[in-house]
């Protein structure tokens, strides 16, 4: 791994410190860019993270098609294994996810080198690229499924997950879930900025991506794409409507809590005293 050599006498927050100010430095270079390119890295992710959700419901619909409905919980936990797929492309391919902008642009705003009016037109772009995304895609999928590609099995399960996010879990516990989420993704952020080695990065997305899929946990961006492939593909109980109101709006609250005060909050408390550096 090519990690900066640390003294052993530095204390853990010594290092937390020179972590949150390589936070500080890539974000004031991503709230910085052109608005084009913060809606195009935006729709790309939103294409890409797709894919691992379609990789989750290929797999769990071809186990529950090949076993029964008695090992559901195995197809879950075999889905969840494919899941971070869609987390990895976006990562290693430098696109941008809404949820991965909880931290890094904003200890710009907290170090005072960005404005807040920044980080939100960040946010919006980001997050409009990354409906667009999901848009296009679902749209494609659902087309080539009939003409048979995904299979009916993934078409299946994603139809029962969408059911399940928008009809059988109430707002409470979408929030709650998204809190998670979001939590989880800010995690990743953090722990990412530690390490420059690839193979790192991709065990620390996966076991992220893992824990959000096999918990069930509200990610904005990839309930966004199983809702609208399955509406797209048919499915007469869900609407835009009931897709905005129950899922969509608890989901991204719950997101930008879980990010903004469970980490990047909590982070910022244990390194304040090591501000100075940041000037």
């Amino acid at each position: 791994m090519n990690e900066k050599p640390t003294n052993p006498a530095d204390p853990p927050d010594s290092e937390s410190s020179e972590t949150f100010q390589v936070a500080i430095h890539r974000g004031i270079q991503r709230i910085s860019r052109p608005s084009l390119e913060m809606l195009v890295a935006g729709l790309i992710a939103g294409m890409n993270v797709v894919f691992g959700a379609l990789a989750a419901a290929a797999v769990a619909g071809a186990v529950i098609a090949s076993f029964g409905e008695s090992h559901t919980v195995f197809a879950e936990v075999a889905g969840a294994v494919v899941f971070p797929i869609g987390f990895i492309l976006v990562v290693i391919g430098r696109s941008e996810l809404f949820t991965e902008n909880f931290l890094v642009p904003t200890t710009a705003v907290i170090a005072k080198k960005s404005s807040i009016l920044s980080l939100f037109k960040l946010w919006t772009l980001t997050l409009i690229g990354n409906l667009i995304g999901a848009i296009i895609i679902a749209k494609m999928l659902s087309l080539e499924f009939y003409h048979g590609v995904p299979s009916i099995d993934t078409v299946k399960h994603i139809q029962q997950v969408a059911e399940f996010l928008i009809l059988e879990r109430d707002w409470d516990a979408t929030f709650i879930s998204a809190i998670f989420a979001g939590w989880l993704i800010t995690l990743m952020t953090w722990l990412l900025l530690t390490t420059d080695n690839t193979l790192s990065k991709i065990s620390i997305i996966w076991c992220i991506g893992f824990m959000i899929m096999l918990n069930k946990f509200n990610h904005v961006i990839v309930n966004a794409a199983e809702i609208l492939m399955a509406i797209f593909s048919g499915n007469a109980n869900i609407t835009y409507s009931i897709w905005l109101q129950n899922n969509f709006v608890p989901t991204i609250l719950g997101n930008i809590i879980g990010g903004l005060v469970f980490v990047t909050l909590l982070e910022y408390i244990k390194v304040i005293n090591y501000q100075e550096r940041w000037k």
